[in-house]
């Protein structure tokens, strides 16, 4: 052969070669690719599952801790209750046996010398007295006061409205100084 085309034939051959090997590297680097993105993949999907197992642990959880919540709530609300109809019953032996007032018969409820119920208990209770009729009862504390030491009609009403006394209102003051005789 001549040299110029053994050189040619050569050149030829390596560039088939070269050709044929960069061929086979794209073909394994496609093959790579999609094998990593077959397993991107699946990486993903038990990802997913695994969130999705997680996330319905998470709502299992939360409506055992609701539920839990709410035993408690309901727990709460039947020991409140009990504790409302306490006070009731007691703010009405108050104003019904010893004639108080309504604010007296609320400090009483809260007091710690006193009976020592939560202000929402007392609160309830003085709002739902609903057979008292506070005149009468203002009218009856100054007839009990007249009876044990006489006073005069302003010492009287500084009685039955001083926050140290027996806080009646203004009104139910006035409405007893004024029946105190009949």
């Amino acid at each position: 052969m001549l040299p110029g085309l053994a050189s040619s034939v050569a050149s030829s051959k390596a560039k088939e070669k070269s050709e044929k090997a960069a061929a086979s590297s794209k073909a394994a680097s496609e093959a790579a690719a999609a094998s990593a993105s077959s397993k991107a993949e699946s990486e993903s999907e038990a990802a997913a599952s695994s969130s999705s197992k997680a996330e319905s642990e998470s709502i299992a959880s939360a409506k055992a801790s609701s539920k839990a919540e709410s035993k408690s709530e309901s727990r709460a609300k039947a020991v409140a209750g009990a504790e409302k109809s306490a006070a009731l019953s007691t703010a009405e032996d108050y104003a019904n046996d010893m004639h108080m007032s309504k604010q007296a018969v609320y400090e009483q409820l809260v007091s710690d010398a006193g009976e020592g119920f939560t202000a929402e208990a007392a609160q309830y209770a003085v709002d739902h007295l609903t057979d008292v009729n506070w005149n009468d009862n203002a009218l009856q504390t100054a007839k009990d006061y007249q009876d044990e030491m006489p006073m005069s009609q302003s010492e009287l009403l500084d009685q039955l409205t001083s926050s140290a006394g027996e806080q009646f209102t203004q009104s139910q003051a006035q409405y007893a100084l004024n029946h105190l005789y009949d």
